[in-house]
């Protein structure tokens, strides 16, 4: 008999250990791990109604549904543009520059965080009329949750040999750097989204979907549908509807995108999470979130620079920050 119990035992901890997660983000909610080479099959517990989320209560906000779709996954990754028009015109201005890796650009989100190891920061809104104006403020500051262990360096529109952490799968932190942002996603649907403002691409979240952490899978780092995987097989992967609804609004940064290495770390966002420390995410306010949805314009090829503040001056000058 006893020998029964401890191999019944053994036999549901094996079970465990086969349903625990893979997520890059794995300190918001658990994720699937999926048979390799399977079709991924939806679980029962991963499905949440495919519900759809209005705006916030407060009528000063802004909805935030959104427009067309990003590339489907699996097809090039390219669409690294967007930025746009101004929110609430505030306060102070940065330097002009007309090269370095934003010459482009005429949006800026810049995240700034106390030091490498601090789980927050805040968040910062730039614009500028073209690459040779100085860049201008919007509004003040907002505070940010980032990654339970802080920031590390990540992969994006700059190479550099800055002393610091390297970004790694599962580490708990932030990708540090400079990033397009690809798309934004959300509960609403398309139509929504873009009636409430919103111009990026807009990938519209149903239960089904998932962010892929298999760096081995074609559609790595990208959002799949597990319902029509198109070809595709993964073995590890992020739902993106979850219970505690910090997807119900979101922007994908571009981080680890081009050339993805596996290691380097896959599916960070900027969503709603304003109070607990992220897996990898930075978690914002809601109310926050909305305004930057409807800011944010392709045509301004907008980006998010993620540093610490011991970094910032460091690179302000050939990055062509404010």
């Amino acid at each position: 008999m006893m020998a029964f119990r401890v191999a019944f035992a053994c036999f549901v901890l094996i079970c465990l250990a086969g349903l625990s997660g893979c997520s890059e983000d794995v300190s918001r909610e658990d994720s699937v791990r999926l048979a390799s080479g399977k079709t991924p099959v939806v679980q029962p517990e991963d499905i949440h109604g495919g519900k759809t989320l209005g705006p916030a209560s407060s009528s000063s906000e802004q909805s935030a549904g959104i427009a067309s779709s990003p590339p489907p996954a699996g097809q090039p990754r390219g669409g690294d543009e967007a930025t746009g028009q101004p929110v609430a015109a505030e306060a102070g201005a940065g330097t002009g520059f007309s090269g370095g890796p934003l010459h482009t650009s005429r949006q800026l989100i810049l995240i700034v965080a106390p030091d490498w190891n601090t789980p927050h920061g805040e968040v910062f809104l730039y614009n500028r009329e073209n690459p040779h104006s100085p860049w201008k403020r919007l509004e003040n500051s907002t505070p940010c949750m980032l990654g339970r262990n802080g920031l590390a360096w990540g992969r994006g529109l700059v190479d550099q040999d800055i002393p610091g952490p390297r970004k790694k799968e599962g580490d708990g932190r932030t990708p540090a750097g400079l990033f397009p942002l690809p798309f934004v996603f959300g509960y609403d649907s398309s139509v929504t989204a873009k009636q409430s403002g919103v111009r990026m691409p807009y990938f519209e979240l149903t239960s089904s979907m998932v962010c892929v952490t298999d760096g081995h899978s074609a559609v790595f780092n990208e959002i799949a549908d597990t319902k029509n995987p198109k070809g595709a097989s993964w073995t590890c992967q992020e739902r993106m509807v979850r219970d505690n609804n910090a997807n119900r609004l979101g922007v994908f940064i571009g981080h680890n995108r081009r050339d993805p290495k596996p290691e380097a770390g896959s599916c960070v966002f900027l969503d709603i999470q304003p109070t607990q420390p992220t897996g990898g995410s930075i978690g914002c306010p809601e109310a926050t979130l909305r305004r930057i949805m409807v800011w944010l314009d392709p045509a301004s090829n907008p980006a998010i620079a993620i540093l610490p503040h011991s970094v910032l001056a460091s690179v302000q000058s050939t990055w062509g920050l404010p």
